[in-house]
């Protein structure tokens, strides 16, 4: 039987929201942000969610009491996606089937995109299906590389060529993992980039040098995948949410 497992990055302290709380803990309706994606996650079937946590930890800790959520801390530095990962990857203690790795500052993440998600990746079995986004400014998004239609690459906008940065199509950060390719591979990436950080997305290139499959599931809804760095991207959520559930 099939066990999948979220993954829930959340260790970020957020110095862009004017405080000293760690960024996942600020509220929305009196809500968590990062509650919203857990009920998201375990909405869709996943039978263990873990936080990587970091910065004032604890604090996080708390406001969570109340959820069915396990923890592993990424400390006392924070490396990247990746390290995050390999944080996870050192302290588990059995792999589930998959692993589905979201971030906790994105509570509107769409729970019938992640849907479509679980079910591609059943069905064509890659090593790593991710969710990706076509935008008509970009910006500062990772940009999803392709060969004849396949996923061959995800490049950070800051490691990008001039005809990279073209590029439409842009990287989610949200990922779907058969959990063997994902423990066999982790502790192999290397912080080689001008960030000096260790990247999930080189996962990608990995798979694809391995002759794995890489499949991608298109978001349509751009609103979903607003993630919160300010207090204005708050308040824009807040408002977002307050009018769903107006609806």
């Amino acid at each position: 039987m099939s066990e999948l497992h979220a993954l829930i990055l959340a260790a970020g302290k957020g110095t862009r929201m004017k405080s000293d709380l760690p960024k996942v803990v600020h509220t929305i309706l009196g809500k968590p942000m990062v509650a919203y994606v857990i009920d998201a996650v375990k909405s869709v079937g996943c039978h263990k969610t873990i936080l990587i946590t970091g910065y004032k930890s604890e604090a996080v800790k708390e406001c969570l009491k109340d959820y069915d959520v396990s923890y592993v801390e990424q400390l006392p530095d924070q490396l990247g996606t990746g390290h995050a990962v390999q944080c996870y990857a050192s302290a588990a203690t059995s792999r589930p089937t998959d692993l589905l790795v979201v971030c906790g500052d994105t509570p509107l993440i769409s729970r019938e995109t992640l849907k479509t998600m679980l079910e591609i990746h059943a069905k064509e079995k890659p090593a790593i299906t991710m969710m990706t986004l076509i935008m008509k400014e970009p910006g500062t998004y990772g940009r999803v590389l392709r060969k004849n239609g396949e996923i061959h690459a995800i490049r950070e906008a800051k490691d990008c060529s001039k005809e990279e940065l073209e590029v439409k199509e842009v990287n989610l950060a949200i990922y779907l993992f058969n959990s063997d390719f994902l423990f066999d591979n982790i502790f192999k990436l290397s912080p080689n980039n001008k960030q000096k950080e260790y990247y999930l997305t080189d996962l990608i290139e990995m798979a694809v040098s391995q002759g794995l499959k890489v499949a991608g599931c298109l978001e349509k809804d751009e609103q979903s995948t607003l993630g919160i760095n300010t207090v204005e991207h708050l308040k824009e959520v807040e408002e977002i949410i307050n009018a769903k559930f107006k609806g």
